[in-house]
């Protein structure tokens, strides 16, 4: 638990939570979940996959891959969202996408 935020910091600062999107209409949480992470492995493991990303971006561009990156994981929490109501944070959707 060395550096690892809360729940309830977490929920504040805009994690996905999918009843909040629903009920109360709060649109940034289709943005933010992207740039929360839960602990410091899992910053470590995006950032290393991101990394890996590099080729990508020499082959399609900067602005397509930050296009697609942003699709990918805006794209992937809203169907995370249909498909559960589960909490989540970080950016695996865009990177997967």
């Amino acid at each position: 638990e060395f550096l690892q935020p809360n729940l309830s910091a977490l929920n504040e600062l805009g994690m996905r939570n999918t009843y909040e999107m629903k009920v109360d209409y709060q649109i940034w949480r289709f943005f933010t979940p992207l740039i929360l992470h839960a602990n410091l492995l899992h910053i470590f493991s995006n950032v290393c996959i991101q990394l890996m990303m590099v080729q990508l971006e020499t082959s399609i561009g900067t602005y397509r891959t930050i296009g697609l990156y942003f699709i990918s994981g805006i794209g992937g929490i809203v169907f995370s969202s249909l498909i559960n109501d589960h909490l989540s944070v970080g950016a695996s959707t865009a990177i997967m996408g």
